[in-house]
């Protein structure tokens, strides 16, 4: 079989569904918001329902954030939530839900001020205004499995990482290794281990998190290149950073210290 344009063998390309099991897809609803300005974005909940138990979404454009029920016959707002500086301009929305413990659906919106705005939709109300990028918010995406954990990508060539519990940026990826232009969208993997996102660089950067200790770390100390850390899991772990997949040249020697006595020295491909 000839190779595809990408090099790739065409048989690796998915298959086709056949044509009588396509779904038949119908317009049921046509809204026109009231701002006037272009809607950016659209986020189903995963998670919220309406009061008479139909699927919920949130649109976002110009200043202006809505909240729908998409009922079989007709879409019907439910919540709009209006910026205080009417020159914002949301680009992407999405859903996060239980971030405070307590049940509650949130929220979540960034645009042209570069702030992300966390709303509580079970409580009205506004719950945080997160600032720290230079530029515009193209793009947000919410954790898999971690609820508080939002990643937002900018027009200011990085990603960052926020916890939107404690109202805190976590984390910042950009400069060495990362993009040389806006960053437009950004995508976690299944179990939340890793994320990618794309630019204006033509470029796609994937990140990885890996977890050397199970508790927190409380010293860390250079060793040439390598890193030796201690945690409260009783472990010392001597780890060379900088590696994203598995590989046999990157290992992990872990001393497994109780008090003061070593019980073993074994080493990990990581």
């Amino acid at each position: 079989m000839p190779p595809t344009d990408d090099g790739a063998a065409a048989a690796d390309a998915p298959a086709s569904t056949p044509r009588s099991r396509r779904p038949h897809w119908l317009p049921v609803d046509m809204i026109t918001e009231p701002h006037g300005e272009a809607l950016y974005g659209v986020s189903f909940s995963p998670l919220a329902r309406s009061s008479a138990d139909y699927p919920v979404l949130a649109t976002c454009g110009g200043p202006s954030v809505r909240v729908y029920a998409a009922t079989p016959a007709k879409t019907r707002l439910l919540q709009a939530y209006l910026d205080e500086d009417n020159t914002e301009a949301y680009y992407a929305v999405g859903w996060t839900y239980n971030a405070d413990g307590r049940g509650s659906h949130w929220v979540v919106v960034g645009g042209r001020k570069g702030i992300l705005r966390v709303i509580d939709v079970t409580g009205r109300s506004g719950v945080a205004a997160l600032a720290g990028h230079g530029e515009a918010i193209n793009d947000v995406a919410v954790h898999p499995s971690d609820p508080a954990l939002v990643l937002t990508a900018s027009r200011d060539e990085s990603l960052r990482l926020w916890n939107v519990r404690s109202r805190s940026c976590v984390a910042i990826f950009g400069g060495e290794g990362g993009h040389r232009g806006d960053v437009l969208y950004c995508a976690w993997d299944t179990f939340g281990n890793r994320f990618a996102s794309t630019g204006h660089d033509n470029s796609f950067p994937l990140f990885s998190s890996r977890r050397i200790h199970r508790h927190y770390v409380d010293c860390a100390a250079f060793i040439g290149d390598l890193i030796l850390s201690k945690s409260n899991d009783e472990r010392l772990v001597l780890w060379r950073p900088g590696t994203v997949a598995p590989s046999a040249s990157a290992g992990v020697v872990a001393a497994e210290a109780r008090g003061t006595s070593v019980r073993g020295v074994v080493r990990h491909a990581v």
